[in-house]
């Protein structure tokens, strides 16, 4: 196992692990992944339903625009926020415009979206993509419709 225990990705598979999921990471991340199996995957500048047909390793959406904390909620009202509140992406770089920002939730998967605190907070978007089971990783803001019984969460917090 080449990461560390106390980097985000380790605390989230040991928390996953400890839940009793199967839980695996791409080893040498997405740019890798990307470079090895581009039919599998979308970046923001290909179609919604197909492949990237990248010349190379295409510009992708990283991270860095998925803010965890409350300071970050809503990432258009907020166009200097500070990039340490929000993070940067996976290589250092920080988040690209907000003009070339998906418009979350995203889809990694079938049923497997990836989405901000704004989005959690959106019942009919919520209810829309048909997404009731919610993993949150924040340590800050609370399930907001757990008491209403439509939505499952799994709260892990990661600082």
């Amino acid at each position: 196992e080449e990461w560390e225990a106390d980097s985000v990705l380790g605390t989230l598979l040991q928390k996953l692990r400890e839940e009793g999921y199967l839980a695996y990471y791409l080893q040498g991340g997405f740019s890798r992944f990307q470079a090895e199996c581009p039919h599998l995957c979308e970046t923001s500048l290909s179609s919604r339903g197909g492949p990237s047909t990248a010349l190379g390793p295409s510009p992708v959406v990283g991270l860095g625009g998925l803010c965890l904390g409350s300071d970050c909620s809503d990432a258009e009202s907020e166009p200097d926020r500070d990039a340490m509140s929000c993070g940067l992406d996976s290589e250092g770089a920080p988040p690209p415009p907000a003009g070339l920002l998906p418009s979350f939730p995203v889809q990694i998967l079938p049923n497997l979206y990836l989405g901000s605190a704004r989005d959690s907070a959106n019942v009919e978007s919520l209810a829309q993509l048909g997404i009731r089971y919610i993993l949150n990783v924040t340590p800050n803001l609370p399930n907001l419709f757990e008491k209403n019984g439509d939505f499952h969460y799994k709260q892990i917090p990661i600082s």
